[in-house]
């Protein structure tokens, strides 16, 4: 399920800026936190096979431990 206003998220847009440049987060499963680097909006977003099918909007909670990777998906 894909939170309404959240369906850029499946083109690698953040729904907030547009831009296309996110930091990985904790992950767990199939679901990976993002955060966008211009902006800074965060969201949960699961995929399968490189298809968006599941986002949601999380707060802001501090600097993420692995931050400074690139989301980076099958495409």
């Amino acid at each position: 399920m894909i939170d309404a206003g959240l369906e850029t998220l499946a083109a690698h847009r953040c729904p907030d800026c547009g831009d296309n440049r996110f930091w990985r987060g904790p992950s767990g499963g199939r679901s990976t936190n993002i955060e966008c680097k211009p902006c800074g909006a965060r969201f949960n977003v699961a995929t399968h096979h490189g298809t968006l099918i599941m986002a949601q909007r999380i707060k802001y909670n501090g600097l993420w431990p692995d931050r400074g990777d690139w989301w980076l998906e099958e495409r």
